[in-house]
């Protein structure tokens, strides 16, 4: 969506950073989301012609309608208010809740393997990095057991002495 809208702005001839009013905003937004003027105000409760008018600069938005804006498009209202952080502000991030529960989706994760995407996601990086550490020591060790067992089960099958000699 986000790369439509800046495709959108440069095909209008004004740049990346031009989005200077609100209006422009809103049009940017219906854009963004490929919706036709009515398309767009029947989700936010006004009407078509109303829509084109506020793109326009003809009428400007109510604050009831910048908060429907922002409610029903997931728009960042600082962004649509004021044009902070350009067009890639336009919308919010996911929140964390979301984005586990599409990986849950998506891999078929159970309620404990959410609480550990959603654990790590929370902590802060040096405990990551302690994690990652622990991690790396414990494959080691895992593989280094598995590589002492194979040798023993190897020495064992060659030698049918060396069974008794372990017993």
């Amino acid at each position: 969506m986000q790369l439509f809208v800046l495709y959108w702005i440069h095909q209008s001839g004004r740049g990346g950073d031009n989005i200077n009013t609100i209006n422009e905003r809103i049009k940017a937004i219906r854009k963004a989301r490929g919706m036709t003027l009515e398309e767009f105000g029947k989700e936010i409760g006004i009407t078509k012609s109303t829509v084109g008018k506020i793109e326009k600069g003809l009428s400007g938005a109510t604050e009831q309608t910048i908060l429907s804006i922002c409610r029903v498009f997931d728009v960042n209202e600082d962004w649509l208010r004021n044009g902070t952080g350009g067009p890639d502000a336009m919308f919010n991030a996911p929140a964390l809740d979301d984005l586990v529960e599409q990986l849950a989706q998506q891999y078929n994760l159970d309620y404990i393997g959410r609480e550990v995407i959603r654990t790590y996601v929370n902590m802060d990086t040096a405990a990551r990095v302690s994690i990652s550490r622990f991690v790396m020591q414990l494959t080691r060790n895992v593989e280094r057991s598995e590589a002492e067992m194979l040798a023993q089960q190897a020495t064992t099958e060659n030698d049918p002495n060396a069974a008794e000699i372990a017993t």
